[in-house]
């Protein structure tokens, strides 16, 4: 038989402070109940507590008895609950949105996750997750419990696909804190059917399995992909529970019963006449006899449980429910050495004894994990694959498939192939299905329709009570995927040489870049997308060039997505070399010999006169160097060498060196060639 481990509670640590005579009271701290965020009853995991004088117990519990203790645990602890008719309907498929609940009350974060006012999911099929469930799936994802998965390439949830075996093992150890130690799982698993179970999942399995958490089925298969049902789920969050070392859980008291007291009823009253005499100092003296009756109140049941060498005595709720060895016992049948649970309520009283006894035989507690749930005949109904039904279409778009609950009704199977309790027999059961939620079209939401079982076919029959599908069909809001936006662009002043770039950092870059783009979707209207800048060529002021740096989308808007893959954008920052500026050169001069009267002159046309000139300038520059720069010279008096005058060369300047510019204007040089008579 597997022991139990013990854990120390801290809420519990700190109340030994009070502790009188060795006992304490065990008050307890908050008590979860009631659905998910106030949404309506009657779907997956939302529905609330039954309350039979204080005692959670559904009208359909022994229809699994096998997982009575499990689901009484986990329902006093707040973590499973039931249906507002008051039935537990465990033979019901678990989904994965109802699991990401599960698991988030398991390791006592539900406060938490409920405090999320904007889960952030990025999950393609968003619109498909219920509201009640978002702040625990997010939660869920958030904390590594679960995940996603790629289809079609897009990232998706699946909220109401039935979790399966190999879904519950691993985000059980994961709730445990065990994942590295599954990583580091070498041993290949035993089990027939072990090829189907993928190889990064196989250390879950494992450590599941070593845990006793879940076991395999009497042909030696795991059957990793069958549907889990919530009777099963109870029972493998009440396995995990037990195991768990690493959540404290104000509400939970493990230890070993040191004493069982039974309640004590009133034992009624005491009569009695008492003389005597009074003296007042302001009021006199008074002589008198009273007759009267003293009530003796009755005492509750309770139980003085030892955790760590610390006795706390807790009192019992009156029709505390109470198992030993997972079978329903009496306050009478538990002794002292019995190792015991106790759950209690929001008053720190007992509301749930789950005791356990080394030398009694205990039940088999994979029964309904093996079987399913309630014991069939082998005519009787016992399970079918759930229905699903998906719409193509969004109300953005105008385009949502089903326009009415009555088209849905139509869309969805006549009948349903429901396996016998024979487990072979395979028969076509005829179902007529109901609009439960009132499905409209033009309303984002799920809604749910709830099949009816026809008549049967000759030779089966529902004696195990086995329910119709019910199946949520999703009305998206739709969302307007990002089109186009204007470029970014972003210039600076100054350059090296001057010392005077703008942006000395690539922090400064960043800083200056916006922090949100202005997007035109689909159709056609704008929002505001947020992004973060990254320095993607590790910018310097110091060394010219033009550096890139890139955008990344932060969170989109409500009803939009990116299903286009619009890239962020880019922006291109340079970083001037600079130029030094040309200042001054020394004036061009040039003479000639000869006259006209000579006939002698020594330049006879303008060409001449040209090609004499510099063809570059020594100019000096702002910052006291020199530098050659090229020069176009022009006749601008149409020089004659017959005709004595002055005559003016003009020059132009030619391409500036690198580094150089003529900012300040500098004109370039004119000659005056003389022609003497």
């Amino acid at each position: 038989m597997r022991m139990k481990r013990f854990v120390t509670i801290v809420a519990l640590v700190a109340m030994l402070v009070s502790t009188v005579a060795g006992t304490a009271v065990f008050a307890e701290g908050r008590h979860g109940g009631g659905g998910e965020g106030g949404v309506r009853y009657g779907r997956g995991d939302e529905g609330g507590r039954v309350a039979l004088g204080g005692i959670f117990r559904f009208k359909d519990m022994d229809e699994q008895p096998w997982a009575e203790s499990a689901i009484a645990k986990m329902n006093a602890r707040g973590i499973i609950r039931g249906y507002e008719d008051g039935t537990f309907q465990g033979n019901k498929p678990v989904t994965r949105a109802e699991l990401a609940a599960l698991a988030v009350r398991l390791v006592n974060k539900e406060a938490q996750a409920l405090a999320l006012t904007n889960p952030n999911l990025s999950f393609t099929d968003m619109m498909s997750i219920a509201l009640w469930s978002r702040p625990y799936i997010a939660l869920a994802v958030m904390d590594g419990l679960m995940a996603g998965a790629l289809e079609d390439g897009r990232k998706v949830f699946q909220p109401n696909k039935p979790a399966t075996r190999l879904e519950v093992a691993v985000i059980m150890v994961r709730a445990l804190g065990l994942e590295d130690q599954a990583k580091a799982v070498t041993t290949p698993l035993t089990f027939a059917d072990a090829d189907k179970i993928p190889a990064w999942a196989a250390g879950y399995v494992a450590i599941a399995v070593q845990k006793g958490i879940v076991t395999g089925y009497p042909d030696n298969t795991f059957q990793p992909f069958k549907p889990v049902t919530r009777a099963e789920i109870a029972a493998f969050l009440d396995r995990t529970d037990e195991n768990m070392t690493n959540v404290t859980v104000s509400t939970e008291l493990r230890g070993t019963i040191k004493s069982v007291t039974a309640a004590a009823a009133a034992s009624g009253a005491t009569t009695g006449t008492t003389t005597g005499t009074t003296t007042g100092t302001s009021t006199g003296t008074s002589t008198g006899t009273s007759t009267g009756d003293t009530v003796v109140t009755a005492t509750p049941a309770s139980i003085v449980l030892t955790v760590h060498g610390a006795d706390f005595n807790v009192q019992l709720l009156d029709g505390v429910a109470i198992f030993l060895n997972r079978k329903p016992a009496t306050l009478a049948d538990l002794k002292a050495g019995d190792h015991a649970t106790i759950v209690t309520n929001a008053d720190g009283k007992g509301v749930y004894v789950g005791a356990k006894r080394e030398d009694a035989e205990e039940e088999d507690e994979d029964e309904g994990e093996h079987g399913g749930g309630t014991q069939v005949g082998a005519t009787s109904l016992k399970s079918f694959t759930p229905v699903t039904l998906s719409q193509t279409g969004d109300i953005n778009h105008h385009n949502v498939q089903y326009a009415t609950g009555a088209a849905v009704i139509a869309a969805l199977p006549a009948s349903i192939e429901v396996t016998l309790g024979d487990n072979t027999t395979k028969v076509a059961v005829p179902v007529t299905w109901a609009d439960t939620d009132t499905y409209n079209a033009t309303v984002a939401g799920s809604y749910t329709f709830t099949a009816t079982w026809g008549t049967l076919p000759a030779g089966a029959d529902n004696a195990g009570n086995l329910a119709a599908p019910t199946v949520d069909v999703a009305v998206a809001q739709g969302t307007w995927s990002l089109k186009s936006y204007t470029a970014v662009t972003l210039t600076q002043t100054g350059d090296i040489n001057h010392n005077n770039v703008q942006y000395a950092t690539a922090a400064a870059v960043i800083a200056a870049l916006p922090t949100s783009i202005t997007v035109t979707l689909e159709n056609n209207a704008t929002v505001a997308v947020p992004v973060t800048w990254a320095d993607t060529d590790s910018y310097s002021a110091a060394t010219a060039g033009s550096y890139t740096f890139t955008a990344t989308w932060g969170t989109l808007p409500a009803d939009t997505d990116n299903d286009d893959n619009v890239a962020a954008p880019t922006v291109e920052v340079a970083v001037a070399q600079g130029t030094w500026s040309m200042v001054s050169y020394a004036p061009v001069t040039f003479t000639q010999t000869g006259t006209v009267a000579g006939n002698n002159v020594q330049y006879a046309t303008a060409a001449a006169v040209i090609a004499a000139l510099p063809a570059s300038i020594t100019v000096t520059l702002e910052n006291n160097t020199t530098v050659a720069v090229p020069v176009t010279w022009a006749d601008t008096d149409s020089y004659s060498a017959a005709t004595a005058g002055s005559y003016t060369f003009t020059a132009t300047w030619g391409t500036l060196p690198a580094g150089v510019d003529n900012d300040g204007h500098v004109a370039a040089p004119t000659v005056e060639v003389t022609v003497a008579p």
